[in-house]
């Protein structure tokens, strides 16, 4: 392994960089980033399908409804949403 590149946000920092964004672009960007380090956080699949379901992008947000459901079958506000 390298050594980690000194300004590099971890998963979490893009998470919230999300959460906190105000346009869908942006959120569908952050999130993506946050997915690229942390696959399996099904609260950035969720959060990302919102957003592009916000853009009206259904088939891509219903495929990161699926991937959160994969990773966390229980919440039903993800099944709702989808």
């Amino acid at each position: 392994m390298g050594l980690k590149e000194k300004n590099a946000k971890t998963a979490e920092e893009w998470f919230n960089l999300g959460s906190k964004a105000k346009e869908p672009e942006k959120k569908v960007e952050y999130y993506t980033k946050a997915l690229e380090i942390d696959p399996k956080n099904a609260d950035a699949w969720n959060n990302k399908g919102d957003a592009l379901y916000d853009l009206d992008k259904y088939e891509d947000a219903i495929h990161c409804y699926n991937k959160a459901r994969e990773i966390k079958p229980q919440p039903s506000h993800v099944w709702l949403r989808k």
